[in-house]
């Protein structure tokens, strides 16, 4: 690719924008690959990669020549990047492919417009004038334009090989105390060196420095006035060939202003340096076919702990130092963008001389000379922290989404131990702490519903706490608030939580408790906390609804059951009223018939009777237990002697229906303080059930064994015992294998329902087995000493 000029030219083009404009720096900038680079550049440049690009695109986009004395002022948004002050800047003409090219001068400080050439947009489209390639565009005949250098402040000469001056500006001519017509076609020495020995040194060394390098006058000199006084000033040149022939262009400042400036380039490098030493970044320069470090700051040694030395002497330290995950394609990513000489950036990991990863961030420039690659400059800035907050970042929407999911789950649970379930296995799956429980209330206990403890810690099961306890568990569940705990074994509440270090204990509204543990300090993030608060607010919620839907189901639950009982009292009632109502009717009718057999119908009469008032007397039994009215009056009593009167009482009816009743009593006589008629009602109605439901031929047995402080009384028959579905349930009221019509024995469906009420409220326990087939067995279990109430 063709550029504007040839390297050297370009150099010397820049320089002179330098001097015309008195800028620390000017630059060429071409644009390849739509992408703007520094082609040259003198002196100092104020300006970032992104800011040198940003001026010569705005530059290259402008219709003319453009010179802006203050960018700050003239509020150009498009450079408000970087200590950009002053720009004076034009297109140069386009090379034979077509490429962009620009030329600019930059100050980090203002111009007034009397620091200005007179007319700015003339010079720049002279010295753009310098850049047209030939042969297409040819040079003038004559030597640069003068209107580029007339009105600059800067002491201009241009000299020509013989040493005589072609062109002054006023500015030099004033330093040396001569108008620019004195010293016109002049040779300079004989109007800068005072003593001929002075001058012939001056064109002697002139001579060589044109055969070789003008460079070589750079540097301080002392010069003769015109009124003879001594003038120390600073001299740069740049030698110039135009038409064949050859010139020096020198600029001359008084060494005072000199000093000023260069004095400033100091202060700025100690800046800069300033700014490489306290940055955590490493600046480095490298071969670009090896990628062998030539130069490393000394950040180098501070970010990954390896001495500069390493870096420079070892061939392949940056590879052999990447990590290995990124070995496979970091270095062939920077060979492919080198061999296409574009700037590149990447991020890799290093691994630091104590075995740690460095994460890193490579910003790298690729430098040509004469159009091939010459070597690779960058910076790598330790982005680990960026990284770590990356990583945090997707972390924690992670952790969000999967709370937001948990939510959502949360709603579709029916039980509160679904949610626990739920909360626990959501806790486990996302934050992975060395311990977290669930603990929901049971009465006045935080009951640990489920618990993860990861195999790494050694601890007891975690225990059950009292809800009016001293535990900080407790604490944090009455007060509502979420409790943190730096170090938790620090903590004197009775419990042992070792090894467990950072805790955190989240309160499930009145519901219960969420706890999370650490075995390492500062183990737990506060972002960890607030999710698990939203979290234990969504199950508080749910566990809200929950509750309620329990109150309500078994709202419905007792109605219904009280429909039930309802209607099968109804139907008992109906029957078994009914029934002996119709039979005294129908035996007292008989008797006016047939007065032969009152005897026999009386009897039937006073039976239906007795069985009319026994259905009463239960529903009044009942309806006093029911209401809390029935008091006990508990007495000594012969136990012995109290059970033979109540068996007594039903021996002729188990002679009538031809069944076995044995009493089993212990040989020694139990006395006991008890209700005797609570006792009576509770043994009679076992053995009326008993009687009721075994056939002819079967056996009934009445048993009282003595227990410490309690007595247990058993009643056992071999009758047709009872449906296991209707075992959980005997002891409610009304509660039989079949009722109404349906019925195939008496009985009111009270009889037991009163058993256990009596039983409870002589504070013993009743219980049934039965196999259907095989009989039945009731065990009343009483304390031998009861109070009264």
């Amino acid at each position: 690719m063709s550029t504007p000029s040839v390297p050297s030219t370009s150099q010397r083009l820049a320089r002179l924008a330098a001097s015309v404009f008195q800028t620390p720096g000017a630059f060429i900038g071409i644009r390849q690959h739509q992408r703007w680079r520094v082609l040259a550049c003198d002196g100092a440049l104020p300006l970032s990669h992104e800011a040198l690009r940003a001026v010569c695109a705005y530059v290259h986009a402008a219709e003319a020549p453009l010179c802006i004395p203050d960018c700050a002022s003239d509020d150009v948004a498009a450079l408000a990047a970087d200590d950009l002050r002053f720009l004076a800047g034009t297109s140069l003409p386009p090379p034979d492919d077509g490429a962009a090219a620009v030329l600019c001068a930059v100050d980090p400080a203002p111009r007034t417009p009397q620091q200005l050439p007179a007319d700015p947009a003339t010079t720049l489209r002279d010295l753009a004038a310098l850049a047209a390639p030939s042969p297409a565009r040819p040079l003038p005949t004559r030597p640069p334009p003068h209107a580029l250098l007339d009105d600059t402040t800067a002491g201009l000469a241009l000299t020509d090989a013989e040493g005589r001056f072609v062109y002054v500006n006023a500015a030099y001519a004033d330093i040396l105390g001569y108008t620019p017509a004195e010293l016109h076609g002049e040779p300079f020495a004989p109007f800068l060196f005072s003593t001929p020995q002075n001058q012939q040194r001056a064109e002697a060394a002139y001579a060589t420095a044109l055969a070789s390098d003008a460079k070589l006058l750079d540097g301080d000199w002392t010069f003769a006035r015109a009124d003879g006084a001594p003038l120390h000033v600073y001299v740069t040149t740049t030698q110039l060939t135009h038409a064949g022939a050859s010139f020096v262009l020198s600029t001359v400042v008084p060494f005072a202003q000199h000093q000023q400036l260069e004095n400033r380039r100091k202060a700025e490098e100690a800046q800069f340096q300033d700014l490489v030493q306290s940055t955590s970044a490493i600046l480095w320069r490298g071969t670009p076919d090896t990628f062998q470090f030539t130069y490393v700051s000394p950040q180098a040694e501070a970010l990954l702990g390896y001495p500069p030395e390493r870096w420079l002497d070892e061939p392949n330290f940056w590879q052999e130092h990447m990590h290995p995950d990124d070995r496979a394609w970091a270095p062939a990513y920077c060979a492919r963008a080198t061999e296409e000489k574009r700037r590149h950036s990447f991020d890799y990991r290093m691994i630091a001389a104590d075995g740690s990863v460095v994460w890193l961030r490579d910003v790298v420039s690729v430098l040509t000379r004469d159009g091939q690659v010459d070597e690779l400059v960058g910076v790598m800035i330790d982005i680990t922290e960026l990284k770590d907050a990356e990583r945090q970042r997707k972390e924690r929407e992670r952790r969000v989404e999967a709370l937001y999911k948990a939510s959502r789950d949360l709603l579709a649970t029916t039980t509160a131990d679904d949610v626990a379930e739920l909360i626990l296995t959501l806790v486990d799956a996302v934050f992975g702490y060395s311990i977290s429980a669930v603990r929901l209330r049971e009465g006045n206990r935080l009951v640990p519903y489920y618990t993860k403890i990861t195999s790494d810690v050694a601890i007891a099961p975690r225990p059950v706490y009292a809800v009016d306890g001293a535990s900080i568990v407790a604490e944090a569940y009455r007060t509502g608030d979420t409790a943190v705990y730096d170090d938790v074994t620090a903590i004197e509440d009775g419990f042992t939580r070792a090894p467990l270090q950072h805790a955190a204990y989240i309160p499930i509204g009145r519901h219960g408790i969420i706890s999370v543990a650490s075995v390492t300090t500062n183990g737990i993030d506060p972002f960890d906390v607030r999710l698990l608060e939203i979290l234990a607010q969504n199950a508080e919620a749910v566990l809200d609804r929950i509750t309620r839907e329990d109150t309500l189901r078994a709202a419905r639950d007792e109605a219904q059951e009280l429909s039930r009982m309802k209607s099968a009292f109804l139907a008992n009632m109906s029957h078994e009223v009914r029934t002996p109502l119709t039979s005294i009717i129908g035996f007292a009718e008989l008797i006016e018939t047939s007065p032969e057999e009152r005897t026999h119908f009386t009897r039937l009469i006073r039976r239906g009777a007795r069985r009319l008032l026994d259905t009463l007397n239960a529903v009044l039994d009942f309806s006093q237990l029911e209401a809390g009215a029935r008091a006990l009056s508990p007495q000594l009593l012969d136990i012995g002697d109290h059970l033979r009167d109540t068996f007594a009482f039903f021996e002729a009816q188990a002679r009538q229906q031809a069944v076995a009743m044995t009493l089993e009593l212990p040989p020694s006589p139990i006395e006991a303080h008890l209700d005797p008629d609570a006792l009576q009602h509770i043994i009679q109605n076992l053995l009326n059930n008993a009687l009721k439901f075994t056939p002819q031929g079967g056996q009934v047995t009445l048993s009282c064994t003595p227990e410490p402080g309690a007595l247990v009384f058993a009643v056992a028959d071999s009758g047709v015992g009872i449906d296991p579905a209707v075992q959980e349930k005997i002891f409610e009221p009304f509660v039989q294998e079949s009722t109404g019509n349906r019925r195939t024995h008496e009985g009111s469906g009270l009889g037991l329902s009163i058993c256990k009420r009596l039983v409870d409220l002589m504070g013993g326990d009743i219980a049934v087995e039965s196999t259907p087939g095989d009989g039945t067995t009731f065990t009343v279990r009483l304390p031998q000493e009861q109070r009264g109430g």
